[in-house]
C-alpha cells in the first residue's frame, strides 16, 4: 500500500475502497473502515413482452384425379352341371343269433349275489366225476393271487439283511412265506408285509414262526403280532420277548393272516 510521504504525525489517508488511516507519528493506524451496505431489493420482473404471430400455413396439395373405371364385360358366366348322385350302399345282412346258455340244473338254486345253493346234490369245478350230495370239489388252485415276492422293509438290524419274501392270497387269507436274517442291533424286530391286515374281532391273533437270537438257534417258537396293519412285530418267545441286540438274528416263517 502507498501512503504519502513525509506524513506529519494527525495526517490522514483513505484508501479507493473507503478505510481511513492516520498517522502517529510513527505508523499508519486504521481509524475508519467503510460498511458494505445491503443487497438492494430485487426489481420488479418486467412485462413480458407480446406473443409473436403464428406464420402462415402453406397451400394443401390438390387431390389427384379418380381413375377410369375399366369396362364391365358383357354376358353371365354358365352355371357348372350338378354332378350325379352316388348310389346308395346296399343294407348289410342281418348277423345271426347266438345259441342260448344252458340253463342250470334242476336242484341249483340262487339265494344271494353271485351265490348258489345245492340241496341234495354236489359241485365238481373243472371234472366230470359226482362228488356226492353237499359237497364241494374243484380240481387246480383257488386263489386270488398267485405267490408273488414283495420287499420288506424291516427293523431291527445293522448293515445289510437278507431277505426272501412271498404271499399268496385267497379270499380273504393272505399265506405268507419268508426268511429274514442279519445282524442285530435292537431288541425289537418289525418287518411290513404287502397288504392290510386284521384281527377277528375281539381275538388277539398271534401266530408262530422259527427263530435264531444271538446267533443261537432258539427251541421254542417266535411268535407273530399285529403292529400296525401292514406290519408285523416279531418277539423271541410267546412272553414278548425281546432279542439281544447283536450277533445273527433271524426268522423263519410259514403262515397265514386275515386281510382287513
Amino acid at each position: 500500500m502507498s501512503f504519502p510521504n513525509n506524513p506529519t504525525p494527525g495526517q490522514q489517508y483513505y484508501t479507493s475502497l473507503g478505510t481511513g488511516y492516520q498517522y502517529d507519528g510513527t505508523s499508519w493506524n486504521i481509524f475508519s473502515q467503510a460498511i458494505t451496505g445491503g443487497q438492494g431489493a430485487t426489481g420488479i420482473q418486467g412485462v413480458t413482452g407480446p406473443i409473436g404471430r403464428t406464420g402462415i400455413q402453406g397451400i394443401t396439395g390438390l387431390i389427384g384425379n379418380t381413375g377410369i373405371q375399366g369396362i364391365t364385360g358383357p354376358g353371365v358366366g354358365i352355371q357348372g352341371a350338378t354332378g350325379l348322385q352316388g348310389q346308395t350302399g346296399l343294407q348289410g345282412q342281418t348277423g345271426i343269433q347266438g345259441v342260448t346258455g344252458l340253463g342250470a340244473p334242476a336242484g341249483i338254486t340262487g339265494t344271494g349275489t353271485n351265490s348258489i345253493a345245492i340241496p341234495l346234490g354236489g359241485l365238481h369245478v373243472g371234472g366230470g366225476s359226482d362228488p356226492g350230495n353237499d359237497n364241494l370239489v374243484v380240481d387246480g388252485n383257488i386263489y386270488t393271487t398267485d405267490w408273488t415276492s414283495w420287499d420288506s422293509t424291516v427293523v431291527g438290524f445293522t448293515g445289510s439283511v437278507t431277505k426272501t419274501c412271498q404271499y399268496k392270497i385267497v379270499g380273504k387269507t393272505m399265506y405268507i412265506r419268508a426268511s429274514i436274517s442279519g445282524t442285530s442291533n435292537a431288541t425289537n424286530f418289525t418287518f411290513s408285509v404287502p397288504a392290510a391286515l386284521v384281527a377277528p374281532a375281539g381275538l388277539d391273533m398271534y401266530k408262530s414262526a422259527r427263530g435264531i437270537d444271538g446267533g443261537i438257534s432258539l427251541t421254542t417258537p417266535c411268535m407273530l403280532g399285529i403292529s400296525s396293519s401292514t406290519v408285523l412285530a416279531a418277539y423271541k418267545d410267546f412272553g414278548f420277548g425281546g432279542w439281544t441286540a447283536s450277533g445273527s438274528k433271524r426268522l423263519d416263517i410259514d403262515n397265514y393272516f386275515d386281510l382287513a
